[in-house]
């Protein structure tokens, strides 16, 4: 799918979160419980520096365009990473691990197949780079 060019740069730092996905889901499956934590413990941060500013773009740049529901999933989304993200294996679970893991990529999927769509078809002028 061809997409606007204002939106490729977002559009490509989705593979990142995948990816995210991916490793924490691989950690969870390939181990042990207690090793899922502790691989939570060790990349938290470094995920948090990956994807917190792309969140933070991502609603500096078109978060005012947005409708019901559209506006309402993707605010929710990034509510629950950034609350995910400040909290430590002691405070979660290996099934809310496996629910963020999860969650990203019905996210992605979400931005990608749906929200920028929308973006494109009804604010093609409004969804600047700046």
């Amino acid at each position: 799918m061809k997409r606007a060019s204002a939106l490729t740069d977002l559009s490509k730092e989705h593979h990142t979160a995948l990816v995210i996905s991916k490793k924490l889901k691989k950690a969870i499956s390939d181990t042990e419980c207690s090793t899922p934590k502790k691989f939570w413990d060790e990349n938290r941060l470094k995920y948090a520096d990956e994807l917190l500013p792309h969140f933070t773009e991502e609603e500096r740049r078109f978060g005012h365009l947005l409708e019901p529901p559209l506006k309402d999933e993707f605010e929710d989304d990034h509510s629950y990473f950034r609350d995910t993200l400040k909290q430590t294996s002691k405070q979660l679970s290996t099934e809310q691990i496996i629910e963020f893991a999860e969650r990203l990529i019905k996210h992605v999927r979400f931005e990608e197949r749906t929200l920028f769509k929308w973006l494109e078809d009804h604010h093609p002028d409004d969804i600047s780079t700046q």
